[in-house]
Parts: structure tokens; C-alpha cells; sequence
């Protein structure tokens, strides 16, 4: 929306028309959690997101929720944009500002 002019309606309809299943074949074999499904664990199956909020990346918080004490980020020196509220996982709500936790 920000690079090119989408509307909140030109990314729904595309989002409508090309589901997460059209992403499947960009994940590395043995990818642990299903993809393209609304089933727990899947990737992305509703994200309720903010666009335009500024956010770096937190290396710390990060490699302790993977458990890679080791792990480090391309864009942690990078201003970023996009705050995650929500995500809906089979009807479930959940808050997911630090660790996640359902809201119903």
C-alpha cells in the first residue's frame, strides 16, 4: 500500500484470489508447520495488522522466542513498518504484543 498505491480493497481482492497456498512452494522442505489452511500452527491464518507503524527488530527477544541463541537479523540496523495487533487461529483471538495470549 505504501510502495505502490493499493487500497485496503485491491489488497483484499488480491489476497481473496492468491491465498497462502501460492507461498507454499517458497518454504524449505520439511517446513514444520502447515501452510495455505486455517488449522493451528499454520502460517498466517488471519493477521490483523498496522502498515504504517515504525518498528525495529529485537535480536534479544527474538533469539530467545526461537530458543537460537544464535540467531540475528539482516534488518536489525533497518527502520521497518507494520505492527502485528492480532491473529485469529481457528476462531480464537489472540493478542500477540510480546507473548501471545487468547483474548476469547
Amino acid at each position: 500500500m505504501r510502495n505502490h498505491g493499493f487500497s485496503f480493497a485491491a489488497v483484499d481482492r488480491l489476497t481473496a484470489i492468491h491465498p497462502v497456498r501460492s507461498m507454499e512452494r517458497y518454504y524449505t522442505p520439511g517446513f514444520p508447520h502447515p501452510v495455505g489452511t486455517m488449522a493451528t500452527g499454520a502460517m498466517a491464518n488471519l493477521c490483523i495488522f498496522d502498515p504504517d507503524a515504525p518498528y525495529r527488530v529485537d535480536e534479544a527477544a527474538l533469539a530467545k522466542q526461537l530458543g537460537d541463541p544464535y540467531y540475528h537479523s539482516a534488518y536489525r540496523q533497518e527502520p521497518l513498518f507494520g505492527c502485528v495487533l492480532f491473529t485469529v487461529v481457528n476462531g480464537r483471538v489472540w493478542d500477540v504484543a510480546g507473548v501471545p495470549k487468547p483474548l476469547n
